[in-house]
């Protein structure tokens, strides 16, 4: 099965306590897997203790209004047809070398770069 190898690193903005300087961190994921799964994967990569409801957006900039952000899905409910579920592959992402996202969860924020 093809995988994708994420490069990420930690941005300021997190609400913990903060490196001094930045942390990296690769994470290899499935095709078929889903940006569910590779939050897990982020959460359990960078140390963050609980599971939290998390967001990507894909312009990877964060709270982008105009972005097509995907989330938890759980939260799903609004009439935005930018707000998809969670539970999509990032195959399905057009993901390039370079590409920039920034995802979020309750407790962390953070840049991820592919």
């Amino acid at each position: 099965m093809p995988r994708l190898l994420l490069r990420l690193r930690r941005l300021s903005g997190c609400a913990c306590e903060r490196p001094a300087g930045p942390v990296f961190r690769t994470v290899a994921v499935r095709e078929d897997q889903t940006l569910e799964q590779l939050h897990e994967a982020l959460r359990l990569a960078f140390g963050w203790a609980d599971p939290h409801m998390y967001a990507f957006w894909m312009s990877g900039r964060w709270w982008d209004g105009e972005s097509v952000r995907y989330q938890t899905p759980y939260e799903l409910g609004s009439d935005d047809d930018r707000i998809r579920s969670g539970r999509t592959p990032p195959s399905e992402l057009g993901l390039r070398k370079g590409k920039a996202l920034a995802t979020c969860s309750t407790s962390e924020t953070s840049g991820v770069c592919c």
